[in-house]
C-alpha cells in the first residue's frame, strides 16, 4: 500500500506543479526536557534517587520527542476537484523515517452540494472544537461522501478499512492476535468482509456568529486483532484500533472573544446488548471555556469520566484545568493548574538509568499539549489523584517561530503501594518534574 500511496502522491504533485496550484505548509517542533523524580532505585547495597533524565520534549507536537510535518493541497481552477496529503516524521520510527497520516483526493458535484473523498481520508468538518477531546469519530483509508444541501448544514457517510493513528501508523494492519506475523500491509493476506469495516455517520449545522452543533457516530473498526472478549463464542467481536463511539458537540459563537464548547462522548457501544456478558460503556463529558480580554486570556477545561460496567464498580473521574496567560509584547507568560481525581499524571514514559539497569517511569505526555493526564480507574482500591502546576513563558520570535520554556511539576497520590519503589514498598505518592524548552517553526 505504501508504494501505491506514493505513486498517487507523485501524480498529484506532478499535476499540481504543472498547473501551479500546489500549496505547502507545515512545521517543525522539538525541544529538551530534564526529567526529575523522587523515585528511589537500587544503588549497590542501598538505594538512591533516580538520576535526572534528559529527553527530547516536543510540547506543541503533543508527544515526547519531535515532529516534522509537510502538508500539501491542490485544487483545480474550477474548484471542483483536488487533493490533500501530509508527510510526517516523528520519534516513532516503526514505519521508517516518514509516514502518511493522510493522502486523499476529492471531487465535488452540483455546485459543491455533493463531495466524494477517497484515499486515506482526514476531514475535520464535524470536529466539535473542544480543547481536550477536540475530535469527531475519525476517518481512515476508504471513502467519505459529504452532502451540503443548504448553507451551514453538512452531512456525511463514510466507510473505512484502516483508522488513522496519531503516530502516523496508518499503513499497517495488525493480523489476529497469536499469529507469528503481527503486522502486514498486504490486504490480500487478510479476510476483510464488508461487515468488518468501520462506518461513520455525521451531521453538523452552524450559524455564523451564533452556534455550531455536531453529531458523529462510528461503528467499531473490526479489521484488526481478531479477539473474542465475551464468554459466548457467538458474541465474538473484533477488537480493532477503534471502538464504536457517539459524540455530540455544541459550540457558542455569539459572544466575541469567548470560547465555549460542550462535548458528550459515549464509547465502547459495541459492548452492549442482550447477547453480551458485560454492559460496558464509557461516558465522558468535556467542557471548554475561555475568554480573551485585550492581552489577558483565561479559561477552564474540564472532563468528567463515568464508567458503566456490569458487576464492576468504577471510580468517577474528574479533571479540572484552569489556566491564565498575559501577553507582554511578544512574551507570553502562562500558568496551568491541573487536578485529576481517579487519574494518573504524565501519560508517557521514559527510561531512567538506575545504576543497575533502566526503569520506566511516567514522565511526559503523549496525547495533548498541556493535558498530560489520563483517567485511571483503580477498581475497589482508593482513588489515584494528581495535582500539577505548569508555569511557562512563550517567546514569539516572529509570527511563525516561538520558543517556550516551562516547568511541569506533578504530585500524585494513591493507595498504599501505588508508587512503590526500591526504598518503600508501601509508598503512596510520587513527584515528577519536567523542566523543558520547546521550539516550533511554522512555514
Amino acid at each position: 500500500m505504501k508504494k501505491t500511496m506514493l505513486g498517487v502522491l507523485v501524480l498529484v504533485i506532478a499535476g499540481g506543479l504543472f498547473a501551479q496550484e500546489l500549496k505547502f505548509d507545515g512545521y517543525v517542533n522539538s525541544g529538551l526536557g530534564i526529567v526529575l523524580t523522587n523515585t528511589k532505585v537500587p544503588d549497590g547495597s542501598g538505594t538512591k534517587t533516580a538520576d535526572p533524565k534528559i529527553t527530547a520534549f516536543g510540547v506543541d507536537s503533543e508527544q515526547p520527542g519531535y515532529r516534522f510535518r509537510l502538508n500539501g493541497s491542490y485544487t483545480n481552477a474550477e474548484g471542483t476537484a483536488g487533493a490533500r496529503f501530509r508527510f510526517q516524521a516523528q520519534s516513532n520510527f516503526e514505519l521508517g523515517a516518514f509516514s502518511l497520516p493522510y493522502a486523499y483526493g476529492w471531487v465535488s458535484f452540483l455546485n459543491n452540494i455533493f463531495t466524494v473523498n477517497g484515499g486515506l481520508v482526514d476531514d475535520g468538518t464535524w470536529n466539535s472544537g473542544g480543547a481536550i477531546l477536540n475530535d469527531d469519530v475519525g476517518e481512515g483509508l476508504g471513502a467519505l461522501v459529504k452532502i451540503s444541501p443548504i448553507a451551514g448544514l453538512n452531512l456525511g457517510v463514510g466507510a473505512y478499512v484502516i483508522t488513522p493513528q496519531g503516530g502516523g501508523s496508518n499503513n499497517i494492519i495488525e493480523t489476529p492476535a497469536g499469529e507469528t506475523t503481527t503486522k502486514t500491509t498486504k490486504f490480500s493476506d487478510l479476510d476483510i468482509p464488508l461487515d468488518r469495516l468501520k462506518y461513520t455517520v455525521s451531521a453538523g449545522y452552524s450559524m455564523p456568529d451564533l452556534f455550531k452543533a455536531t453529531a458523529s457516530f462510528r461503528t467499531a473498526n473490526q479489521t484488526v486483532n481478531t479477539v473474542s472478549r465475551f464468554a459466548d463464542a457467538d458474541s465474538e467481536v473484533f477488537s480493532g484500533n477503534e471502538t464504536s463511539k457517539l459524540i455530540f458537540g455544541a459550540q457558542l459563537l455569539a459572544v466575541k472573544n469567548l470560547t465555549a464548547v460542550l462535548e458528550v462522548e459515549a464509547d465502547k457501544l459495541e459492548d452492549t446488548g442482550a447477547d453480551k456478558d458485560k454492559d460496558n460503556i464509557d461516558f465522558n463529558l468535556y467542557e471548554t471555556i475561555g475568554y480573551k480580554m485585550g492581552d489577558l486570556s483565561f479559561g477552564l477545561n474540564a472532563v468528567q469520566y463515568i464508567r458503566s460496567e456490569k458487576d464492576v464498580d468504577h471510580d468517577f473521574g474528574l479533571h479540572l484545568n484552569p489556566w491564565i496567560s498575559y501577553a507582554i509584547g511578544s512574551i507570553v507568560p502562562r500558568l496551568d493548574l491541573n487536578y485529576l481525581m481517579a487519574g494518573k499524571a504524565l501519560t508517557g514514559t521514559a527510561s531512567i538509568n538506575s545504576g543497575t539497569g533502566d526503569i520506566t517511569l511516567p514522565v511526559t505526555g503523549t496525547s495533548y499539549h498541556r493535558k498530560v493526564f489520563a483517567y485511571a480507574d483503580n477498581g475497589d482500591a482508593d482513588n489515584l489523584s494528581v495535582i500539577a502546576v505548569r508555569p511557562s513563558v512563550k517567546f514569539n520570535i516572529d509570527k511563525n517561530t516561538f520558543i517556550e520554556i516551562g516547568d511541569l511539576f506533578a504530585f500524585s497520590t494513591g493507595p498504599e503501594g501505588a508508587f512503590a519503589d526500591a526504598d518503600d514498598a508501601k509508598k503512596s505518592s510520587n513527584i515528577n518534574n519536567v523542566i523543558y524548552i520547546d521550539f516550533v517553526w511554522k512555514f
